[in-house]
């Protein structure tokens, strides 16, 4: 039986509620860690829901970042930096996702891996841009910024999530909950599929405690520190 499947069986249902991560924090000052923040739709309701939090966000795309950062200016509780993550820092090709051709439309499907099953599962959508971006690893982020602590990991990375996991290796064991996208088909090139992906974050310690696999291509799973 896949690990998709033992979960079903046990949860009975499908998807994630921000009450639900909540609960399984069970403080009222966190500190979360969110990369891919996109324009802060999440980043907000976070803001809003935990004003004791420490939040940490992240966002590469130039005119994304202006958006977020404009958008977050008012929460004292709020952090924006204009990064990537992945395995080794430095400076990748990033590919630009548009929608019917549109390059002013909002580009939340972009990735430092090339589309692969993508361009099957969304038609519209395309990667014609590319841009460079800046990415560090989360762990000499961390180090940098003094932060010994993640009380939630937030990936939205478009299939990145497993190489920005492998420059994190120290900063992990300091992790509660991992909340991440997820893939049920090969979306971008060298993205790990969900049971693959499970068993890395097993590795590092953490057990599947939900999933939400509303869409056929991607979904999103909470991980939680054994």
């Amino acid at each position: 039986m896949s690990v998709l499947n033992e979960i079903k069986k046990i949860l009975g249902k499908a998807g994630i509620s921000k009450r639900d991560i909540i609960s399984h924090l069970a403080i009222d000052n966190p500190v979360i860690f969110e990369a891919g923040a996109n324009n802060g739709d999440d980043t907000v309701d976070w803001a809003k829901k935990l004003p004791n939090a420490q939040i940490y966000c992240f966002e590469p795309i130039p005119r994304l970042f202006e958006v977020l950062q404009d958008r977050l200016s008012g929460f004292n509780n709020v952090q924006c930096f204009p990064l990537g993550f992945s395995n080794s820092a430095g400076k990748v090709e990033m590919y630009i996702s548009a929608r019917d051709g549109d390059e002013s439309s909002n580009p939340s499907s972009s990735s430092i891996l090339k589309p692969d099953q993508h361009v099957e599962f969304h038609p519209r959508i395309s990667f014609d841009q590319r841009i460079e971006i800046e990415v560090d690893t989360i762990d000499q982020w961390a180090k940098r910024q003094g932060v010994d602590r993640i009380d939630l990991m937030w990936l939205d990375m478009q299939g990145a999530e497993h190489l920005a996991l492998q420059g994190a290796e120290e900063m992990l064991s300091r992790v509660k909950l991992i909340y991440s996208e997820v893939s049920f088909k090969q979306m971008f090139e060298g993205t790990p599929l969900f049971d693959e992906y499970t068993g890395i974050l097993n590795s590092f310690g953490f057990n599947l405690i939900a999933v939400d696999r509303r869409w056929k291509d991607m979904g999103n799973a909470l991980y939680q520190r054994r």
